[in-house]
C-alpha cells in the first residue's frame, strides 16, 4: 500500500514499475489497486478515474473497499460526489472541481451573499463549483444538479 511524501513515492513507484501519472501520482481502479496486481494506493499519491483528489473525503470513502481487498475479498469503491468545504472564518469556500481535462467556461456571479462560479462543459452541463461565504449553503443544490460519478 502507497500513501507517502512524493519524492518517497517515486522512488518506491519506479522501484516496483508502477505507472506513475504526469503530476506524481499512480492511476488505481476502484478497488485501489495499481496496475500491479499487489499494490494498492490511497490519499494524495493516488489517481482516481482521471482526477487527483487529495483530501480526507476520498480516503475515507477508498479505506473500507481496501481493507477488505487486503483481505482478500476484493471491493469497489462507490465514491460520491466530494465537494472540499474550506472552513475559514474570513471567507468559507465550498468547491467542486471539474476534471482537469474538461472542457467548459467558468459562468461568475457575485452578491452581497458570496461568489458563485459554475463550471458548464461544452455539452451545457453543469460539472463543478466554487462557492463563497454564504452561498456555501446551497452546496447540496448544486450536487443534485452533477451528472458526474467518480
Amino acid at each position: 500500500m502507497l500513501n507517502a511524501e512524493v519524492g518517497l513515492f517515486q522512488l518506491i513507484a519506479e522501484y516496483l514499475k508502477i505507472n506513475v501519472k504526469p503530476r506524481c501520482c499512480c492511476a488505481i481502479n476502484g478497488g485501489q489497486r495499481t496496475n500491479l496486481p499487489d499494490v494498492f494506493a490511497i490519499g494524495d499519491c493516488a489517481e482516481i478515474n482521471g482526477q487527483l483528489l487529495p483530501y480526507l473525503a476520498p480516503i475515507n470513502a477508498g479505506s473500507p473497499a481496501l481493507a477488505d481487498c487486503l483481505l482478500g475479498r476484493p471491493t469497489m469503491v462507490n465514491y460520491p460526489l466530494m465537494p472540499v468545504i474550506v472552513k475559514t472564518t474570513t471567507y468559507p469556500l465550498t468547491l467542486y472541481p471539474p476534471a482537469h481535462d474538461l472542457n467548459g467556461h467558468w459562468q461568475i456571479e457575485n452578491s452581497n451573499r458570496g461568489t458563485r462560479a459554475l463550471f458548464i462543459d461544452d455539452n451545457q452541463q453543469l460539472q463543478g463549483f466554487v462557492l463563497s461565504e454564504e452561498l456555501g449553503d446551497e452546496r447540496q443544490y448544486w450536487l443534485d444538479r452533477i451528472r458526474t460519478t467518480l
